[in-house]
């Protein structure tokens, strides 16, 4: 994330939302502070923000949700797209984040845990107040990759989502 912000100089809320790494929680504990030290370092050094991709538009996280329930692989999205796997798992972890919903199969299917490794990673979700994937993280000692992990909240956050209504 902080090389995303020192590579494309965000102005803007909506700017500092688009980088790697900045769902609605970061932005909203981190944009305050930080864009007034963006804005004024690019203005000591006659800098502006910089568009993502080297110009070219970055999909959207509806755009790779689209790819991925219209079949497509995590890792052939990863590679259309010249990003990484993880990447590609943090989209759709952002776009489940904002409401949006995916076919729990195809996510079971993407993962390379065990169903006994998600079924205890789902567990440790709920055990957790606030369900941070961080903070599930921790508690696994690093054992579960964090990509796994962020596949693993998606459908945690489906079901806590299906079981609210």
């Amino acid at each position: 994330t902080l090389i995303e912000i020192a590579t494309f100089f965000p102005q803007t809320q909506a700017q500092f939302h688009e980088m790697h790494g900045v769902g609605d929680v970061k932005l909203e504990k981190y944009a305050d502070q930080f864009l007034p030290l963006i804005r004024d370092h690019c203005e000591a050094h006659g800098l502006t923000a910089q568009p993502r991709g080297g110009g070219v538009a970055m999909p959207t996280k509806e755009a790779v949700a689209a790819q991925f329930e219209g079949g497509e692989p995590i890792e052939a999205i990863a590679a259309s797209l010249r990003m990484t796997r993880e990447w590609v798992i943090s989209q759709l972890h952002s776009f489940v984040s904002r409401g949006g919903m995916l076919d729990e199969d195809r996510i079971r299917e993407a993962t390379t845990l065990t169903e006994a490794e998600v079924a205890e990673a789902l567990a440790a979700f709920a055990a957790d107040e606030q369900g941070y994937t961080r903070a599930v993280f921790d508690w696994f000692n690093g054992r579960l990759a964090y990509e796994e992990l962020l596949l693993v909240r998606i459908l945690f956050l489906q079901a806590d989502r299906a079981n609210a209504s």
